[in-house]
């Protein structure tokens, strides 16, 4: 199962158009059986206008135990 991995790393990519974008803020959130498991907020202060940017982020899962079955 997904969640028996412990840790997961993913990486999310994106533009920004001819504008520069202040403040960018991505609220990501994860949810298992229609309950909130983890939340997270990122924070980019300024992206440049046309350019290409990457976030790089590790996951810890917590430990459901039983809870899954």
């Amino acid at each position: 199962m997904f969640f028996q991995l412990g840790t997961v790393g993913t990486t999310l990519e994106f533009k920004v158009g001819e504008k520069p974008v202040k403040k960018f803020l991505m609220i990501e959130r994860h949810y298992f059986k229609g309950k909130l498991i983890k939340s997270f907020e990122f924070e980019v202060p300024f992206c440049m206008p046309n350019s290409q940017n990457s976030m790089e982020a590790v996951y810890e899962f917590p430990d459901f135990g039983k809870k899954l079955e």
